[in-house]
């Protein structure tokens, strides 16, 4: 998906593929972010209730679902993990397994830098 890829658009999209993450990659293919579920929850609690416990904050339906509705055009890059590591497309899968278990979202990318695949 690209940066400007709305939250709606991108939450759509992983229902539909069933997955928890998306990787956000420039006009040339190179990997400038991710999205996992958490980032799509953590966008949606709004600053005030930052330091409120989750399901106090929305206890009542309407006030998680408005909120929904606020955010669903924001852009992902105003959200997205800027922060990815990614492992290259020649790496053993020794390498690739040792980064996953650090990580959950791994980004396969070509000698440019290009995403080739993702590992989960």
């Amino acid at each position: 998906t690209s940066p400007s890829t709305t939250f709606h658009d991108v939450a759509l999209m992983m229902r539909e593929k069933k997955t928890n993450g998306v990787v956000v990659i420039d006009a040339s293919r190179k990997v400038v972010g991710i999205v996992s579920s958490q980032n799509l929850i953590k966008h949606v609690i709004p600053d005030y209730m930052r330091n409120k416990g989750f399901l106090a904050a929305f206890d009542s339906p309407r006030v998680f679902a408005d909120r929904v509705k606020a955010v669903q055009n924001d852009p992902v890059s105003s959200f997205m993990n800027k922060h990815v590591r990614t492992v290259w497309v020649g790496a053993s899968y020794i390498e690739a397994a040792a980064v996953l278990a650090e990580v959950r979202q791994l980004p396969v990318v070509d000698d440019r830098g290009a995403l080739v695949g993702y590992l989960t």
